[in-house]
């Protein structure tokens, strides 16, 4: 869970790898609230392949498919438009449960989606509690899972300066 970007008690953000979500019996109830899944190693799929929590119920998660590893086909305005309907996605699951984010083993391509709403929500929604340097981003996202690695830098990077571009804030 990353506590700087849950907003309640059943209203959480997570981080994690696709083992997790593929399991038949959670131990965590709070997959429960499962409201969407960020998929992010994946263009598509079938959500068959998920079993945890509301995902084996009938109010079944949203899921996005994104393999962001081909991002790198992307014009950097493509890559920010799809980034930016995601990190809205996020948003809005976050108000009603809980949101998964996940590629195979939740340290790279995911951590660097998760980096992303650090930024989106401090640019796009003005929450200035929310750290928006990619160093302290990833530190924290580290104190939560330690094997999450700085990677995707040009995603993060240009990410950040459209949200500057587009909400205000410094220019590098």
């Amino acid at each position: 869970m990353i506590r700087d970007l849950s907003i309640g008690r059943t209203q959480r953000l997570i981080l994690c790898n696709e083992t997790t979500l593929t399991r038949t019996l959670p131990e965590e109830k709070i997959f429960e609230y499962l409201r969407l899944i960020v998929n992010c190693h994946e263009s598509s799929g079938s959500a068959k392949k998920y079993q945890i929590g509301s995902c084996s119920s009938a109010q079944k998660p949203a899921i996005i498919w994104q393999a962001v590893h081909e991002w790198h086909a992307l014009t950097g305005e493509n890559m920010n438009r799809v980034n930016d309907a995601i990190q809205t996605a996020i948003w809005d699951a976050l108000q009603n449960g809980t949101v998964a984010v996940h590629c195979l083993a939740g340290i790279h391509r995911a951590a660097c989606i998760v980096a992303c709403h650090f930024l989106w929500r401090h640019y796009a929604l003005g929450h200035k509690d929310v750290p928006c340097d990619p160093s302290a981003i990833y530190a924290s996202l580290q104190a939560q899972r330690p094997a999450v690695s700085p990677a995707y830098s040009h995603v993060l990077n240009n990410y950040q300066a459209h949200l500057r571009r587009c909400h205000g804030g410094p220019q590098l």
